[in-house]
This record gives structure tokens, sequence and C-alpha cells, in this order.
């Protein structure tokens, strides 16, 4: 997959999946997601490309953190940022507009997290439904706040009530630019109240949710 910016269509009228960082990534059927439109936030490169067909990551320290790393380095799918601060980026790097809050057809609006701008790329990539994996706005069980085990800062309550108050002031960018857009958060338990919630399985024949759940 070829990606420009400004970005066409490419996937107008499909499902996309947006895979977050939340810990409930852990219990997700992740191989279910091979034959799906996949834009992985952040450390979702690690799945492989054979899983994610977009990585999107948002900020300089993660940049600095993983661009030497083999797996990054030979992830062969478009790698995309918005982040204003990378410098002499390596050519496989897409930079692209950022805006700070909100969701437009001409940037990606950052909302103070990753997630939100990898919605507004399935936004712009034309997606008929966006469904939201690991978007869980809180710790999990065992006070983690990610699937995996790098933690480049820690947040806590307040860091996501703060993302959740930049979303929700901007939800209505999505009804008026993207009307018949629909969003579904994948985790029912998610503290993400803005846009609907379900289970996997409500959605697609339980046949095809391989049992691929995140072993770590």
């Amino acid at each position: 997959m070829k990606l420009t910016w400004p970005t066409k269509e490419l996937w107008k009228g499909e499902d996309v999946f947006i895979l977050g960082g939340g810990p409930s990534v852990k219990t997700f059927p992740i191989s279910f997601l091979k034959t799906k439109k996949v834009i992985g936030c952040n450390h979702a490169y690690l799945f492989g490309p054979e899983v994610v067909d977009i990585l999107l990551f948002c900020d300089q320290v993660f940049y600095n953190h993983h661009r030497q790393r083999p797996e990054f380095q030979k992830f062969p799918n478009p790698k995309v940022s918005n982040s204003e601060s990378i410098l002499n980026p390596d050519e496989d790097i897409l930079i692209v507009p950022r805006k700070q809050q909100g969701w437009h057809r001409d940037a990606l609006g950052f909302n103070a997290n990753t997630g939100s701008a990898a919605i507004n790329l399935a936004l712009i990539l034309g997606a008929a439904r966006i469904f939201l994996v690991g978007f869980d706005m809180q710790l999990g069980p065992q006070r983690e706040q990610n699937w995996h085990e790098e933690v480049h800062s820690r947040v806590n309550r307040l860091h996501y009530e703060r993302y959740l108050n930049l979303m929700r002031n901007s939800v209505s960018d999505i009804a008026e630019k993207w009307p018949d857009v629909k969003i579904v958060n994948l985790n029912p338990d998610s503290h993400l109240d803005i846009f609907p919630k379900g289970r996997v399985e409500e959605y697609f024949i339980p046949q095809t949710l391989c049992a691929g759940r995140l072993k770590i």
C-alpha cells in the first residue's frame, strides 16, 4: 500500500480497525485482524505487517526509542506521524499536518492521544465503519497502562480525563464532516464514552474470530 499526503479515500466504504495501546488488547483475537484494514498505534507494529496496514505515532519520544530497532526498520507498511518535532526523519516516514484539537480533512487532529489521530486518519481514508480496539482510557486490572510492558511515560486518571475532555469537546466535528460513518468502541468496559460500545462478535460472524488472543 502506497500512502501519500494529501491522501485519497483508499479505504472508501471499508471497515477499519484501530489498534490502540490499552490493556484490553491482550484479550482481543488479534489473528482476526489479518484480513482487515488496520491502523496500528505506536507499539502495534510489533504485531507485524500481516496485522497492521498502517503504523501511526505522534511524538518524537516514541520515534527516538524505536527508530533503530530492527522490527521498526524492517516494518514494510506505511509509517505515518503528525509530530511537529521530528527532525530529519528516515525516508520511509510520512510526516503529515497536525492540529492540536478536533478532527479534520486536511490534518490529523491530536487531542493529546495517538488513538484520536488514528480515528482522523481512518475518516480521511474513507472508512464506513471504524472499530476501536484497546481504547480503554483507564488502567488495567493490574494497574498496567498498556498491552505491552514498555512504558515511555506514566499516565494516571488526570491524563485520561484530559484525553476524554478533548475528544468530547470535538466529537461534533465527526458528525458534521463524516455524518454517515459509524464508530464503535469494542471494549464495553472502556471509559471512552463518546462512541457506541459493543463486542466484536456482535458485528462479525463468530466463526471468523480466530482464537488468536495475544500472549505476552
